[in-house]
């Protein structure tokens, strides 16, 4: 998909782009029974079934897999800046942490170190690890 645009109604597009699977463990009156719940939640009327024969993944070969991240920063005034990373490479595994704030709050985070690689942007060919941009807000205070 090459636009939002493409992307917008597109009843399969989490179907193809995740690895949204599950066991079916029974069929009956054309109804699928799963072994467990599909992990981005339960399908919109519509949505299809793809057959998954088999699956590979590499663990510890020269494949590394790659994520992108938007982070946006609020600023006072309803300004925002937002700073983009297309490529980032996971330097560990994934990780859970435990936050402990004042009784009785608690949080879970996602604890993760990343490695920025670089892309070229289309504009004029230039070798960036990240975009940043700066969105003032409306009727801001100067």
């Amino acid at each position: 998909m090459q636009s939002a645009a493409a992307v917008n109604g597109d009843l399969n597009y989490i179907r193809r782009v995740t690895l949204n699977v599950s066991v079916v463990v029974a069929i009956a009156d054309g109804v699928l029974q799963l072994g467990t719940p599909l992990l981005a939640g339960a399908p919109t009327p519509g949505m299809q079934v793809s057959p998954l024969l088999g699956f590979c993944d590499r663990e510890g070969a020269s494949f590394f897999q790659e994520w992108s991240a938007l982070f946006v920063l609020e600023g006072e005034q309803g300004d925002r800046v937002l700073v983009h990373y297309p490529r980032l490479q996971a330097m560990q595994g994934s990780a859970e942490a435990l936050d402990s704030l004042s009784v009785p709050l608690e949080r879970i985070r996602l604890a993760g170190a990343f490695r920025a690689l670089p892309v070229k942007d289309t504009n004029d060919g230039e070798t960036v690890v990240c975009f940043r941009s700066y969105l003032p807000a409306a009727l801001r205070e100067i």
